[in-house]
């Protein structure tokens, strides 16, 4: 399938998603929240975030497979377990 040949690499698509949003951020009006919770909230989340990205690097180490998307080819192994048992995905979480 040719539509395949052109991958874009998961830090570009996360990288536009974040553009992507703070542009829609300008648009609406804020939460009535103080700073002091929206920055909490906002740190809470991006630590999760962190966290469900490192727990899936560290399973892909375990199972001494790579974690480049665009070489599939020399992937060894199967990730099925850890943080792959809630998400499908957490990098991109």
């Amino acid at each position: 399938m040719r539509s395949l040949e052109h991958k874009v690499p998961p830090p570009v698509v996360g990288a536009v998603i974040a553009l992507l949003m703070w542009g829609l951020s300008k648009l609406g009006a804020p939460l009535p929240l103080g700073d002091v919770p929206r920055y909490a909230a906002t740190a809470v989340l991006v630590a999760i975030g962190l966290g469900f990205d490192v727990l899936g690097l560290l399973a892909f180490r375990a199972k001494r497979t790579t974690v480049n998307p665009l070489r599939p080819e020399k992937a060894s192994a199967l990730v099925d377990g850890g943080v792959y048992r809630i998400t499908r995905n957490p990098m991109y979480v």
